[in-house]
């Protein structure tokens, strides 16, 4: 079964946000029903096939792969203040901008001041590129495997087992 119009311009939509509703609405689809019609379109088999070929096509004309992704969040969270800064003894000097990454600052401000100019920059979030990195090698987990010794599930299929945070009694006077 192939798709029809609707269902290719839903998928063409969709890389765009990654947001099913708004696809649904801008491929043609009722607002009213824009949500469930969305969800639908996921499932749908076709259409999540189509949109993995558009995302390929994409990644590869725009030159963009999992390692690029991977490389760009190592080198934010090993940024060394050094590769900005020249220490000396008559002080700390920004160092000239052919000399540095500026693709590693996320923000620049410059303050006219009484005794010169007063730059402040701020370089990427170096936790959060850590915690990608870390997420990535599945190093973190909010789950929990239960397992034999021999690497058979414990549980029963069906049963699920849930953690929650236990809250602590406040006292009554």
């Amino acid at each position: 079964m192939s798709l029809n119009d609707k269902q290719k311009r839903f998928a063409e939509e969709y890389i765009i946000d990654l947001n099913a509703t708004q696809a649904a609405i801008r491929a043609g689809y009722s607002e009213k029903t824009a949500y469930s019609q969305g969800q639908r379109l996921l499932k749908h088999v076709e259409v999540q096939a189509f949109i993995q070929e558009l995302q390929a096509k994409r990644a590869k004309r725009v030159e963009i792969s999992q390692d690029f992704v991977l490389n760009e969040l190592l080198r934010r969270c090993t940024v060394d203040i050094k590769d900005f800064l020249r220490f000396g003894p008559d002080g700390v000097y920004l160092k000239d901008s052919d000399e540095i990454d500026g693709t590693l600052i996320s923000e620049v401000t410059c303050t006219p001041g009484k005794y010169g100019d007063s730059i402040k920059f701020k370089l990427h979030d170096n936790d959060k590129s850590l915690e990608l990195l870390g997420k990535h090698l599945k190093l973190f987990s909010d789950t929990l495997t239960v397992q034999n010794p021999d690497g058979t599930n414990l549980l029963k299929d069906g049963i699920q087992i849930s953690f929650v945070k236990a809250e602590k009694k406040k006292d009554k006077d």
